[in-house]
């Protein structure tokens, strides 16, 4: 009977314990590599079923661009036949002289509030009463409050009519500037009232001329 030689046990049980080791490195190993497999995977099917970031920013359309300047309201290209139907304006103002547009230069009027105070305005100033300066006729002014254009006319005893460029530009050639209508119906006023005229006139013309020498 083969005996059993004592003296190489130790060096069995430690190729024994080495073996056993390897084998639950290599089964750790082996088990690391298949989490590491399970969450490329997961990661590739939650990427593949995301969807694309959309971009919230709001588009602008073309239409949308002024690029041949803003829009002019339908209104204001309208006759000023059209115009003269217009609901007069509540507002507590009175026109007191109104210069026509010619060439660069807007148009300006002579608008008094309700406490007295007359200033001149030109083409997109805003009025007394939150109101906007839209148009300036010869006899009257066209003006915008909350989207809606009104007229703003002289007043009835005043018999007065605002000036054109041509207007203007004959009575800088004559000794009086007259701001009254030449009809029968006006040869009655005051001298008073004549000089009050005659000074907005020359206001209007100073402002218009100011406007003039700008650069």
């Amino acid at each position: 009977m083969p005996t059993f030689d004592h003296q190489r046990l130790p060096t069995l049980l430690a190729a024994m314990a080495l073996a056993g080791m390897l084998t639950t490195t290599i089964w750790q190993v082996y088990q690391f590599w298949q989490q590491e497999e399970n969450v490329v995977a997961t990661e590739s099917v939650t990427v593949a079923n995301t969807p694309l970031a959309i971009n919230t920013a709001p588009a602008t359309r073309l239409a949308d661009l002024e690029l041949f300047g803003a829009p002019v309201s339908p209104q204001l290209t309208a006759s000023p036949t059209e115009t003269a139907n217009l609901p007069s304006t509540n507002l507590r103002l009175t026109l007191r002289g109104a210069l026509a547009a010619d060439g660069t230069f807007p148009g300006s009027a002579l608008v008094e509030d309700q406490t007295g105070k007359t200033e001149a305005y030109l083409v997109g100033d805003t009025l007394p009463g939150n109101a906007r300066l839209k148009a300036v006729l010869p006899n009257r002014v066209i003006i915008e409050r909350d989207g809606v254009l009104e007229n703003l006319l002289f007043p009835e005893t005043d018999n007065q009519q605002g000036l054109t460029p041509e207007t203007v530009s004959n009575t800088n050639n004559s000794n009086d500037a007259p701001l009254v209508d030449t009809s029968p119906s006006a040869q009655g006023v005051s001298t008073g009232d004549q000089t009050r005229r005659e000074e907005v006139h020359q206001r209007l013309q100073q402002l218009r001329e100011q406007l003039q020498d700008r650069p």
